[in-house]
């Protein structure tokens, strides 16, 4: 797709009832892990391997994207089947991370404290596709822990 060709928004929010509720459930499992993880020293975002209690809400993001499509976006973004996918967790620490390389899916575990994509407030109620990159801005004393789906093919 090219840049002309791409939505005029970096990012667009969903609800999606099963993604949130598997996400709850989900967030149990990986919590302790989460929890555990130091910031590092050169980035605001920490990485773990998504467990198996992650399967479900991904799943769910990404049959609700093969089968209803992006109707909020414009006809150029046309869905496709998605035959393959990168998956995992990211902990996103205060101050400001770059995400959506690529077309990329975002669950919300948990927000804490107060969590900026483009100037939108993130919550666990939604969870978000990314067109291009965008700039999350976590706040001091803040914490963000994400599913990500990525490298669509």
């Amino acid at each position: 797709m090219s840049s002309s060709d791409r939505p005029s928004a970096s990012f667009i929010p969903l609800q999606s009832e099963k993604v949130k509720f598997y996400a709850t459930e989900a967030w149990k499992e990986v919590k302790p892990v989460a929890e555990s993880l130091p910031r590092p020293k050169r980035s605001t975002i920490a990485r773990f391997f998504a467990t198996d209690a992650c399967d479900d809400p991904i799943n769910y993001a990404i049959s609700e994207y093969s089968a209803k499509g992006l109707s909020q976006t414009t006809k150029e973004c046309e869905t496709r089947e998605i035959l393959s996918y990168k998956r995992g967790g990211l902990v996103v620490f205060p101050g400001k991370a770059i995400v959506g390389q690529t077309f990329t899916i975002m669950i919300p575990l948990e927000v804490c404290g107060e969590v900026y994509m483009e100037g939108l407030a993130l919550d666990t109620s939604h969870h978000y596709h990314i067109f291009r990159e965008c700039s999350v801005e976590v706040s001091e004393g803040a914490k963000l822990t994400v599913l990500v789906i990525s490298d669509l093919t």
